[in-house]
């Protein structure tokens, strides 16, 4: 989950945000994209949470911060020229603002594919790739720390 504010009142929304069939895969549709994430996630959650929270709280931290210059502007906006003029003005943030938040979720989506994919992690520093491999308690009980001892041929 990525919280991003939307005012009240606003005149519309990005198209895209209008966007979504569960039956037609289409990364321009926010819901493909944040359940894209989630569904990625699911799979290797233990190794791809940081990835997610990392941009999770840029996002959030960008809001917050934002938030009280945008409420500021829209009072002053209200003051000086009306609710017509401050309804555009929250219109217009929050549409910018969700497309940016989409964006971001975006490039998170892409970034998940190419660092985990095929079952290998790509470490970010060097961007080589290394198995995941099985964990120490699975091969301790299997006693497959190297692979199979023999092979029957049939």
């Amino acid at each position: 989950t990525c919280y991003m504010p939307i005012y009240c009142g606003v005149r519309n929304l990005p198209l895209e945000f209008g966007r979504g069939n569960m039956s037609v895969f289409d990364l321009t549709s926010p819901w493909w994209t944040f359940n894209f994430v989630t569904n990625w996630a699911t799979l290797r959650y233990e190794d791809i949470k940081s990835d997610i929270q990392l941009v999770q709280a840029r996002i959030e931290s960008r809001e917050i911060t934002q938030q009280p210059v945008i409420d500021r502007s829209a009072e002053e906006i209200l003051e000086a020229k009306g609710p017509d003029a401050c309804r555009q003005y929250l219109t217009n943030y929050s549409v910018n603002n969700s497309l940016s938040v989409l964006n971001d979720w975006q490039e998170l989506a892409n970034r998940l594919v190419v660092n985990y994919t095929c079952g290998m992690i790509k470490d970010t520093s060097n961007g080589q790739y290394r198995p995941k491999g099985y964990p120490n308690w699975w091969l301790n009980d299997t006693g497959y720390h190297y692979g199979p001892k023999t092979y029957r041929l049939l």
